[in-house]
């Protein structure tokens, strides 16, 4: 029982002197928050416009800031004066980082970003035509398992010859390393273009949907026409 008072009391104290250390170390390196709060664009929002307003204000009562600026997608930086509309903007996914030149501060020299906003642009026409295809595709499917789902179960229960097999490799395959992959990475370039990306699946991810789909179609069949009544 003494053992087990002395083991509690050594951690209740090992947690205070953590607990003390590190608020220690947070004092001693407190967290700079932005001296600017910008109101729009939002951060990690989605606009459904090619434009956006850019607004925000001074919240640091003691700064003098003479001038700001603000660059685009790591463009040239453009002056202006807490207000403006950005305009032509292309889909996807947009960096915006807003400077500003303060007398009263030589680290807010303008070089030094006051704020960083991440934000996205959906309005291409491309991107709304492949949704809209994708989901009819879905939706096909999904009628036609509830549709036929007994006679499916029932040519399922038959016999599986090599055809069948085939097939459904063939279906997972095509499924798993190219059409699942392919449609991720159109979707993040459509929607999200301005990010960097350490890795690339394809090329050119639009050729491999639909090479991987008239695959994944023909393993269907390949599964189909696998199976056999039961003698």
């Amino acid at each position: 029982m003494n053992r087990q008072l002395a083991l509690f009391a050594a951690v209740i104290l090992a947690l205070s002197l953590s607990l003390t250390f590190e608020s220690q170390i947070v004092s001693a390196n407190p967290i700079s928050l932005p001296p600017i709060k910008v109101y729009s664009p939002e951060n990690n929002k989605v606009y459904p416009s090619n434009q956006i307003v850019l607004n925000f204000t001074v919240i640091i009562p003691e700064a003098n800031f003479s001038s700001f600026s603000y660059s685009l997608d790591g463009q040239e930086p453009r002056g202006t004066n807490q207000s403006c509309v950005i305009t032509n903007l292309a889909s996807g996914s947009h960096t915006l980082i807003i400077y500003g030149n303060d007398t009263s501060h030589s680290y807010l020299n303008g070089r030094e970003p006051l704020d960083v906003v991440y934000f996205s642009t959906v309005y291409s026409t491309t991107w709304l035509v492949f949704s809209l295809t994708l989901a009819a595709s879905t939706v096909a499917f999904l009628l036609l398992v509830f549709i036929r789902g007994k006679s499916i179960v029932a040519r399922l229960k038959r016999e599986k010859t090599a055809s069948f097999w085939l097939g459904l490799i063939c279906f997972i395959f095509f499924t798993g390393l190219l059409f699942i992959p392919s449609v991720w990475q159109l979707t993040n370039e459509s929607l999200f273009p301005q990010y960097h990306r350490e890795t690339v699946a394809y090329t050119n991810p639009l050729v491999f949907i639909i090479v991987s789909t008239l695959f994944m179609i023909t393993g269907c069949f390949m599964m189909w026409f696998g199976t056999q009544k039961k003698n």
